[in-house]
């Protein structure tokens, strides 16, 4: 089994150490305990104030050093950085305090030339970044990849990749947080020539790590996640959850000519195309998809975008197969042929209501009895886009007397009618002083609003007794009627 070699620095374990980099030696937590420490090195702090001083220089603008600075002045700088990075990289990397500086696609040659030699390799992250070090070893050597992170003078492990034989690939991708960092490739066994390669990004480093489909980043609709393939190796899994049977969209953009692909589902499940549209139909379950490079094109700061737009959810009814849906209010309305079941947004859809009052007094009798029956021979009407009565997402700000109470939102608004003029009912009874308020009717239609949430009636909007009848300041208000469309 392969140990972590002594080296000559303060080297400190990190508690939040992630053992993910590490999973194809499940001994090297542990043993990385027993590192000697006593007499090591510190890193200089002239090194760590040229790693800086280097670092904000490659960072700032030309335009704005041009500003404040003459070009004489900016000639005398980088004049002067040049030679301090000449000096340093003509001094063998074998310690810490001459590291050579890397930065983002970086490919560099390097040799052991000792058995538990160290070569050393220093980058800044100047925000939350993702870092991917993929190393290639000669058939002669072992060897093994160590990062830290500097805290003051000293250098804490933070992560790697030991794994053993010689000729291999050692591989560690992670997020990193603002710092300077330092990696070493260390002999385990052999010398021999190695070469490896250095990507940074900072784009999609919340998203990250996600290079397994074990650890695919979560989609959430209408939230459009941009994201970078930084390597040729990479790859970026994502996965959309879903509790109940769902439309919805898709898009994906990137410049790169990336492959974007579904992958499957955790349950067998597939992903359907409505034929003629470009809504999708999936069952519940865990979907996943994937971005990866074509193989010659990557880039860091040339993103991808993905958005998953939710139309609403259906019903699990296999001979409801009539659909209407509005994309903007996020409503789909489901109904067999004959109209005997019928849904919104996957909920059977209830328009039962009863309301009864007796508040008879000495000026008079009010006896108010008002009731909506949900039978067999009450129809939805679904598809009447000329007549008026066809279905509508409606927006619902309020009511006074609603059957229901909801926030402001997208309702569905439908009729529902029957051969029989009873199912929907006014007995008012009103004497004396609210005689006025009397109606006594049977109808053989309703228009109804309905919560796309639930199913349930919110609210009657033709004909309603309290809104178009009795005296009282009474009132219901709904705008932005928008028509369904039909699938």
């Amino acid at each position: 089994m392969k140990k972590i070699i002594s080296i000559g620095l303060v080297i400190t374990m990190c508690a939040a150490l992630s053992l993910t980099a590490f999973a194809q030696d499940n001994n090297f937590q542990k043993e990385t305990e027993v590192v000697n420490a006593e007499g090591m090195q510190t890193i200089s702090e002239s090194k760590r104030e040229e790693l800086e001083v280097e670092s904000v220089k490659e960072s700032v603008p030309e335009s704005n050093v041009m500003e404040h600075t003459s070009p004489s002045e900016v000639s005398e700088v980088t004049k002067e950085l040049t030679k301090k990075k000449n000096e340093r990289d003509a001094v063998e990397n074998t310690d810490p305090n001459y590291a050579y500086l890397v930065e983002n696609d970086y490919l560099m040659q390097g040799n052991l030339s000792a058995v538990n030699e160290m070569r050393w390799y220093a980058f800044q992250a100047n925000e939350k970044s993702k870092i991917t070090i993929l190393l290639q070893m000669a058939e002669s050597v072992d060897a093994d990849l160590y990062l830290f992170k500097l805290d003051g003078s000293t250098l804490n492990l933070v992560g790697g990749s030991s794994t053993e034989g010689l000729g291999g690939v050692e591989y560690t991708t992670q997020v990193v947080e603002t710092g300077i960092y330092y990696f070493a490739i260390a002999s385990y066994n052999g010398t021999g020539d190695y070469i490896f390669g250095f990507y940074q990004s900072s784009l999609d480093a919340n998203n990250e790590i996600n290079d397994t489909q074990d650890m695919a980043t979560n989609i959430d609709f209408g939230t459009e996640i941009t994201g970078v393939i930084d390597n040729v190796n990479d790859q970026d899994y994502y996965k959309l959850v879903l509790p109940k049977r769902t439309f919805f969209k898709f898009s994906y953009t990137d410049t790169n000519g990336y492959v974007f692909g579904y992958l499957g589902s955790n349950n067998g499940n597939e992903i359907y195309k409505l034929t003629g549209t470009d809504i999708y139909d999936a069952a519940a379950g865990t979907y996943y998809f994937r971005v990866r490079s074509n193989g010659e094109k990557y880039s860091a700061t040339s993103p991808y975008t993905i958005k998953f737009n939710k139309i609403g959810n259906v019903a699990d009814d296999s001979e409801a197969n009539f659909f209407a849906y509005n994309e903007k209010a996020g409503i789909i309305l489901q109904s067999t042929k004959d109209a005997s079941r019928y849904y919104v947004n996957g909920n059977s859809i209830n328009i039962n209501y009863s309301y009864y009052e007796d508040c008879s007094n000495g000026a008079g009798t009010q006896i108010y009895d008002i009731a909506i029956q949900q039978r067999n021979d009450v129809k939805p009407l679904l598809k009447n886009p000329n007549d008026g009565f066809d279905p509508r997402a409606t927006w619902y700000h309020e009511s006074s007397r609603p059957c229901k109470k909801i926030n402001s939102k997208y309702v569905l608004d439908m009729w529902f009618a029957s051969t029989q003029d009873n199912f929907y009912y006014i007995n008012c009874y009103c004497t004396g002083a609210y005689k006025q308020n009397h109606l006594w009717k049977n109808l053989a239609a309703v228009e109804v609003i309905i919560d796309p949430d639930t199913g349930e009636i919110v609210d009657i909007v033709d004909f309603n007794y309290f809104y178009s009848y009795a005296v009282g300041d009474n009132r219901m208000i709904l705008s932005g009627s928008e028509r369904l469309n039909y699938l």
